[in-house]
């Protein structure tokens, strides 16, 4: 199976970003756009494991990530098509963005130690919402770009990073996921000082 590290945002947070989305002229044809329960910040890609690999994962992180205190989120602003060669429509990040990436860092620093290669080369502080296709025009983006740039959802406290499984579907649609285990955010303080004194 396929695991990523990842954020999950609350129902409510994907569901106010697909309405904005769906809110633009245009979105139901020219955009391919990601059921909202399918919204989610990918933090580090672990490639295809086997369940044992998987749950000798959970053990490491559950007492490495419990150090680690909430963080306060956002989604704020949005592009597409950036950088040059993209095909997709994003959600930006907002909040205490430096905190998760100290946290997605020592996730995998952790990991590393235990001997799995780490994709690490994702988007941490983008969501993407949809992609491009043949029915797209130039309009309809700026559109979209223009509606993305000015949003601002709404605000949550991040107290879990996910392990989720990535199956790609037999309709050959946008992968699916499921939640495997939850790595509990149980510190206290800013993430910089959980980091030093782990």
């Amino acid at each position: 199976m396929r695991l990523q590290a990842a954020v999950v945002p609350p129902s409510e947070v994907q569901q106010d970003l697909a309405d904005v989305v769906a809110s633009v002229r245009g979105s139901a044809e020219q955009l391919d756009a990601l059921p909202s329960r399918l919204f989610y910040l990918r933090l580090a890609n672990f490639g295809k494991v086997s369940l044992t690999d998987s749950q000798a994962l959970r053990s490491t992180l559950e007492s490495e990530v419990a150090r680690q205190p909430p963080m306060r989120l956002q989604f704020r602003s949005g592009t597409a098509l950036d950088p040059m060669g993209d095909d997709s429509a994003w959600a930006m990040l907002a909040g205490d963005v430096d905190q998760l990436n100290e946290v997605t860092d020592l996730v995998v620093r952790a990991v590393k130690r235990l001997g799995f290669l780490v994709d690490r080369r994702l988007p941490r502080t983008r969501m993407r919402l949809g992609r491009i296709n043949p029915a797209t025009t130039e309009p309809y983006l700026k559109r979209l770009i223009e509606r993305l740039e000015d949003y601002s959802g709404p605000e949550w406290t991040c107290r879990e990073l996910t392990l989720i499984r990535v199956a790609d579907t037999a309709e050959g649609g946008p992968p699916e996921f499921d939640v495997l285990h939850r790595l509990v955010l149980a510190g206290e303080g800013s993430s910089t000082q959980a980091s030093r004194s782990s």
